[in-house]
């Protein structure tokens, strides 16, 4: 048992993955109004992350590192703008996540 347990802890990344609800640990399960703050901290903490790979991003459209290299400036271009819009969608999806999984927590008002 103490095995799975320690397997259960060093595997945060892929746990929803490798875990089923009936088979995480006892001492691991939260109560649904703890389980839905620590969902909204996650995907807090997610959406910072894309956040600041969004921001990375201004990096690489102030450099072109590429002399002598078989890379244009128009590739380059091509290439960080792709790159911007997909942080930019990544940002974006992991926003509605988050909004919707603070409604979810969000006291009802009458």
């Amino acid at each position: 048992m103490a095995q799975k347990n320690m397997m259960y802890v060093l595997s945060a990344d892929l746990r929803d993955i490798i875990y089923s609800d009936d088979q995480i640990p006892e001492e691991f399960r939260f109560s649904d109004e703890i389980e839905r703050k620590h969902n909204v901290i996650m995907l807090y903490i997610n959406l910072q992350n894309a956040l600041t790979s969004l921001q990375d991003v201004e990096y690489y459209f102030r450099r072109y590192p590429f002399h002598d290299l078989p890379v244009s400036h128009n590739d380059h271009i091509t290439r960080v703008c792709e790159m911007y819009f997909g942080h930019f969608y990544e940002f974006s999806e992991r926003m509605k996540k988050y909004l919707n999984a603070l409604n979810e927590i969000r006291p009802v008002s009458q």
